[in-house]
């Protein structure tokens, strides 16, 4: 039993050893923050490397540092006072009696800000999607006006391109049924001047057959077999000056077609004034406010008239 409480006081020492430690590093440690916040008090606002050891009487008794007292970007050429206790005094008790009493105030007035900026914020940014949507709807109005305006001038070339093409496929159909009917009216003639010779070269042995031909050359109604070939003479005879009657002096065809070839005409400088026209239809105004402070609001001045038919496109002449 001696053993057992020998070894349990031991034990229990130990314990107690080991708390006492941890509560001298635990002291140590605080001790060495506090030693450290007292350092960095000491520090300058703005050089935070830099001790404070002076007072800037020019500013409303800012702490500074040597660097602030010689760089001119800080408080180099003002006034000065050094560090001392009849100094702070007053300072001090105007921080009791004036500052500290309404710091508690301050925080309230802070929070209470923070939550109404954070309102009125929320009300600049719908106002800022608003916005959005709104040139989002109007320049597509404008793009719809453009769009409209782009199809009634295609419209426009496309009608004088059909007439253009119509007049193109007659004119080629003309000239190929005249060239077809003057190679059919020489393949015709060629073939009676081949008939003729023949005829011509058995005329000396036919002599004595010449009433039996005669008789032969009729038919049964009396008319002349070869009448069919002056008919179609005659027929190709005004074919052919019909189709002739299109040649001038010096045989060339005078059938070109009078084809409408539009010119478009486009002013580089009106850029310029369509920019102009955008501007005085769309403005951002800045709108500041501390009750409602939508910073921006956009006016639209919208006078758009669409004409019945509108177009650059001017044909002077036709080639």
């Amino acid at each position: 039993m001696d053993i057992n409480n020998t070894l349990e006081n031991n034990i229990n020492n130990a314990f107690d050893i080991e708390r006492g430690l941890n509560n001298v590093v635990n002291k140590n440690n605080n001790n060495n923050k506090n030693n450290n916040n007292k350092n960095n008090n000491n520090k300058c606002f703005h050089h935070n490397c830099n001790e404070i050891i002076s007072i800037c009487s020019t500013c409303k008794n800012m702490p500074v540092c040597l660097e602030c007292i010689v760089n001119k970007d800080f408080h180099q050429g003002h006034i000065f006072e050094k560090i001392t206790s009849e100094l702070l005094t007053p300072i001090i008790k105007q921080f009791n009696d004036e500052i500290k009493p309404k710091f508690n105030q301050y925080l309230n007035s802070n929070s209470e800000t923070i939550e109404t900026s954070k309102t009125k914020f929320s009300e600049i940014e719908q106002n800022y999607k608003d916005n959005l949507d709104l040139i989002t709807k109007e320049i597509r109005k404008i793009h719809l006006i453009i769009q409209s305006f782009e199809k009634d001038l295609n419209q426009q070339l496309k009608t004088t391109h059909d007439e253009n093409t119509n007049t193109f496929s007659g004119v080629i159909s003309k000239l190929n049924k005249d060239g077809d009917t003057i190679t059919s009216i020489i393949s015709e003639t060629n073939d009676y001047n081949n008939n003729n010779n023949n005829n011509n070269n058995n005329n000396n042995n036919n002599n004595n057959n010449n009433n039996n031909n005669n008789n032969n050359n009729k038919n049964n109604n009396g008319i002349d077999i070869n009448m069919g070939y002056y008919i179609s003479i005659l027929k190709n005879n005004y074919l052919a000056k019909m189709v002739m009657s299109n040649l001038n002096e010096n045989g060339e065809i005078e059938l070109l077609p009078m084809y409408d070839n539009p010119e478009i005409s486009i002013n580089r400088n009106s850029n310029e004034t369509i920019k102009s026209s955008l501007n005085s239809i769309f403005k951002i105004e800045n709108n500041p406010q501390s009750v409602n402070p939508s910073s921006e609001r956009i006016v639209f001045n919208l006078k758009f008239q669409k004409k019945e038919k509108v177009s650059n496109i001017s044909s002077p002449t036709k080639k």
